[in-house]
């Protein structure tokens, strides 16, 4: 069993072109975390699937050079320390579904797509995504298709070196930075930037100790939040924005309300929601 922080990953998918994204980053991240990968998809109860339709791993690793497609599946995990699972579930509801399997299959991260509008819509769109990620309160990294991700789709490089995560007094944020700090080190051990911003007065304080978490600045910017955010994020030219959360309140009240949403359907890179423990 490995010691990452991420021991386990979920990723819904809607079997979209669009959907790529999020499966290529829930795949990378899989294999420097050497965890399972969950790959789960919810089909209404009238409509048949097919495993056929699920993302290939083995197609996506011998892109990458790791493998030949051909290779047994065993493989996957045998030489990657990756246990693949895949999921089909007739269901109505398929946020209830996708969390319900996350409660009985425990995990550190899900992986969500948003914003795709094509083939069958319920895990594309943001509402969606964010609804099964505030009832999981899991991590949850959200990959639009529109935005610049982090994992180079046709290499499997990895390019996070900035993040930004936004801090307030309403919001619980240390343990953020923790799950931050040790997430983007198994990424990228040679270590990330990362910067906190704070809109408004009185930005709360920063220890030194948390120097050691990566925090190489600590901004405060007056304005309106979520414009304030996104302009911080393309001046620090960050790969990654990550957002605490609180539950149902804190202007970074992540997974309800307009500032999360706003971030979400705008930002031009990944999000990465952390709940309060």
């Amino acid at each position: 069993m490995s010691n990452a922080i991420v021991k386990s990953i979920i990723h819904p998918t809607d079997f979209s072109p669009a959907s790529t994204d999020a499966f290529v980053h829930a795949m990378r991240i899989a294999l420097a975390a050497r965890s399972e990968l969950h790959l789960l998809h919810i089909d209404p109860p009238d409509r048949p699937s097919s495993f056929d339709n699920f993302p290939h791993v083995r197609t996506l690793l011998s892109a990458w050079g790791l493998m030949h497609e051909n290779d047994p599946r065993a493989d996957v995990s045998r030489r990657f320390g990756v246990d693949i699972t895949k999921c089909d579930i007739a269901d109505p509801e398929p946020v209830e579904a996708v969390v319900d399997y996350i409660e009985d299959h425990p995990g550190q991260l899900v992986v969500l797509g948003t914003e795709g509008r094509t083939g069958w819509e319920y895990l594309r769109k943001g509402s969606v995504a964010e609804r099964i990620a505030r009832k999981a309160r899991k991590a949850s990294l959200f990959v639009s298709a529109g935005a610049r991700g982090f994992i180079d789709q046709s290499n499997g490089n990895l390019f996070l070196n900035r993040i930004l995560l936004p801090i307030d007094h309403d919001t619980p944020w240390v343990d953020a930075l923790n799950f931050v700090s040790r997430f983007s080190h198994m990424l990228n051990p040679e270590g990330v930037e990362i910067h906190l911003l704070h809109v408004g007065d009185q930005a709360p304080v920063v220890t030194a100790s948390l120097n050691a978490s990566g925090v190489v600045s600590v901004i405060q910017r007056d304005g309106p939040v979520v414009p304030t955010i996104l302009e911080a994020a393309d001046e620090f030219s960050v790969d990654m924005i990550a957002m605490p959360t609180a539950g149902h309140h804190g202007i970074l009240d992540a997974l309800r309300g307009s500032v999360t949403e706003r971030v979400l359907h705008l930002a031009r890179v990944p999000l990465l929601a952390v709940p309060a423990k």
